[in-house]
């Protein structure tokens, strides 16, 4: 054999030596681990997979090992710390940043750390069901509408959207939670300077009052000083689009043409994809009497969300007055169809559980208005 051929030999000897060592001691460090946790000796199994991670930092199961005695041993925080660390290409690391957004959620309260693991999550795996709908929850809650409708839109292009997000879409321009309020303030108290915290929990509120006026509110204090409250909000955040939209909202009910001039003024360019605005400035030219406007605006809200049954019940106004009837009549007939459903889903106690009945609803209706997205993923589902 000659010399070059005997260096290969023990090269490859040594090299499999190497890997055998390895594989010992990987294999020692995990009997060793599962004998203490069979023993709840959550001390000692975090000394030892501490060694291990230290020793391997590529190791899952070695951060799993520490995660899990953290967990036990009432340090959350270290927990979601030593779940991060497993590496995204191991095949484990999905199933532990499930759990790292869970205890995010729900024990640690930190709800924005939560929300940047569920975005993690997806761009390991975009059709992972899971953190669609935690973000369709927070962003739901939290009343951040073209948040909802882009991540609802996200998950149904992946075919892994939960039966709610077709509920929310119905109704995303006043969704309102009985326990909207107070989940808010829970996640504000985690980041007390959190404009999303303080507007959601704001808007919220105001909401709910508005959609159960007959019930004792005084909890939230008198009207005058919620007025108040609002304004200043709007003072402190004056390109908010929930604030926006909530103030909008209230100056169109007042007619007051004014205010909604001076509130389409602080939507920033930004937010030019949000139908509401855009069905406000069409109401702001109509009210001006500058019908080709009014009309323009609309047919831009109803491009941007064919849903939106308001705008196409406006806009059939404006093409009346415009003696434009080719159109006003099926307009009027998907306005009507539009406002019983999203009456009818307001109705629902939990919307995870709407009925294939009200989804088959939707589904007609979103194919009438030409929204294929909806209504295609809705009659695969169906």
């Amino acid at each position: 054999m000659t010399g070059a051929l005997v260096l290969a030999a023990i090269g490859a000897a040594s090299w499999w030596g190497y890997g055998a060592w390895v594989t010992r001691t990987t294999a020692r460090y995990d009997s060793q681990c599962r004998a203490l946790r069979s023993e709840s000796q959550w001390a000692a199994m975090a000394q030892l997979a501490q060694e291990w991670s230290e020793w391997d930092p590529q190791s899952a199961d070695a951060w799993l090992f520490r995660a899990e005695a953290a967990q036990e041993s009432d340090s959350l925080k270290s927990a979601v710390e030593f779940l991060g660390e497993i590496p995204t290409t191991h095949k484990k690391a999905i199933p532990a940043l499930i759990l790292k957004t869970n205890i995010e959620f729900e024990d640690l309260n930190r709800p924005l750390a939560a929300v940047d693991t569920c975005q993690q999550l997806i761009r390991l795996k975009s059709n992972l069901p899971f953190p669609h709908q935690r973000l369709i929850f927070f962003y739901s809650l939290t009343s951040q509408r073209q948040e909802l409708i882009k991540q609802i839109t996200a998950a149904i292009r992946k075919g892994c959207e939960p039966r709610e997000a077709y509920a929310y879409l119905m109704i995303s321009d006043a969704l309102t939670f009985t326990n909207g309020f107070e989940v808010n303030s829970a996640w504000l108290q985690s980041s007390p300077d959190s404009e999303v915290f303080i507007v959601g929990r704001a808007v919220q509120m105001a909401q709910f009052i508005q959609a159960l006026p007959n019930v004792d509110t005084s909890i939230y204090g008198t009207v005058e000083t919620r007025d108040k409250l609002m304004s200043d909000y709007l003072k402190q955040y004056p390109h908010n689009p929930e604030l926006l939209r909530y103030f909008l909202h209230r100056a169109a009910g007042q007619g007051d043409v004014r205010q909604i001039g001076q509130l389409l003024t602080q939507v920033l360019d930004e937010y030019s994809d949000d139908s509401i605005f855009w069905r406000y400035r069409g109401w702001y030219h109509n009210a001006h009497d500058e019908l080709e406007q009014a009309e323009t605006a609309y047919r831009k809200s109803n491009a941007l969300f064919a849903l939106d049954w308001q705008t196409k019940h406006e806009l059939a106004a404006v093409l009346r007055r415009r003696q434009e009837l080719d159109e006003v009549e099926t307009l009027q007939q998907l306005a009507l169809e539009g406002k019983q459903i999203s009456s009818d889903v307001q109705q629902i106690p939990n919307a995870a559980v709407i009925s294939s009945e009200m989804l088959a609803r939707i589904q007609r209706y979103a194919a009438r208005c030409g929204y294929e997205l909806v209504s295609q993923s809705l009659a695969r589902r169906l």
